[in-house]
């Protein structure tokens, strides 16, 4: 049994596919994958899973034979390590045998202990300069983007709240703006 995967680290919101190989094939095999946390938890596949099968039966006696695992989008969470596994059982009625082969991925995780700080903290709408600093945001994953935003309305729901981008993503960690006028009170800023 052997895996393929092209990646160590993987991002949530996509696809995430797993192909194993079974080689040389046998007859009568079973074939079956799962999913453990990083605590070794079975993270159950039936609900994530884009694979319809998740456990095969071979029969064939061709050179090998190939099974794919493949998880939905944002099923997964971000900033963790998972080991998949695909295990090849043979039930015989004098013996039975089983092996299985395991990678080990990791989630990528969005950057941590940052903050943002927008100076000044009071000003003039069409008139005052703002300044927004995101500040000591820390990722494996080098370098960072950023991207700033702010919200016209009371909901600090940013996928229901129309939003206003302050330029676009950047590697840049700081933007400058001018407001538009607006009740004061009804303003969320977002980096």
């Amino acid at each position: 049994v052997s895996l393929n995967s092209t990646f160590k680290k993987f991002l949530t919101n996509k696809i995430v596919q797993i192909k194993g190989r079974v080689s040389p094939p046998l007859p009568d095999v079973y074939c079956s994958w799962t999913l453990f946390d990083s605590n070794k938890n079975i993270v159950p596949l039936t609900s994530i899973s884009i694979t319809k099968d998740l456990t095969l039966f071979s029969s064939s006696n061709s050179t090998s034979s190939n099974f794919a695992l493949s998880i939905k989008p944002n099923s997964l969470l971000p900033g963790k390590t998972y080991t998949f596994r695909l295990t090849a059982s043979r039930v015989l009625e004098s013996e039975s045998f089983s092996t299985y082969a395991s990678i080990e991925v990791s989630s990528n995780g969005p950057p941590t202990g940052g903050k943002l700080i927008v100076s000044p903290s009071e000003g003039y709408a069409l008139q005052t300069p703002f300044y927004w600093y995101a500040i000591l945001w820390v990722d494996d994953d080098l370098p960072l983007s950023y991207s700033f935003w702010y919200s016209l309305t009371l909901s600090s729901n940013q996928t229901q709240s129309p939003t206003v981008g302050l330029g676009l993503k950047t590697q840049r960690s700081y933007v400058q703006s001018i407001l538009p006028p607006g009740f004061p009170s009804q303003y969320l800023l977002y980096g």
